[in-house]
């Protein structure tokens, strides 16, 4: 598996339903993003296009906008400031071991090291 694409429809669901698979995360906000992510991220990914969509999502809830289709986003993830937006990146690694194969995790891990990613 490692660095093959994985598709990621179980992925989503375990997202949709964060609390079940990461119950001590830091914030509430947390799980509202990862229901945020399971609608965001594509069908099948590779580890690093999975911290990319990751980022990508981040920068797109800062600016209120989705990048790929363009349309405003809705809901109360998107009533939140800056500031909440900006720890998200560093739950990546804890929604990464909650939700993830490990060889797939592992795999995203090397990727951010060899590209000096400590927190996306």
């Amino acid at each position: 598996m490692g660095n093959d694409p994985l598709e990621m429809r179980a992925i989503k669901e375990k997202l949709a339903h964060l609390e079940d698979f990461l119950p001590n995360a830091a914030s509430p906000v947390t799980y509202e993003f990862g229901r945020f992510l399971a609608d965001y991220i594509h069908s099948t990914l590779r580890p690093e296009e999975f911290v990319e969509e990751y980022r990508m999502a981040i920068a797109d809830l800062m600016i209120g906008k989705n990048g790929f289709t363009g349309k405003q986003i809705r809901g109360n993830i998107a009533s939140y400031s800056r500031v909440v937006y900006s720890m998200l990146p560093h739950e990546l690694w804890k929604i990464a071991e909650a939700v993830l194969p490990k060889e797939f995790a592992t795999a995203m891990r090397d990727f951010m090291n060899q590209n000096e990613l400590v927190d996306v």
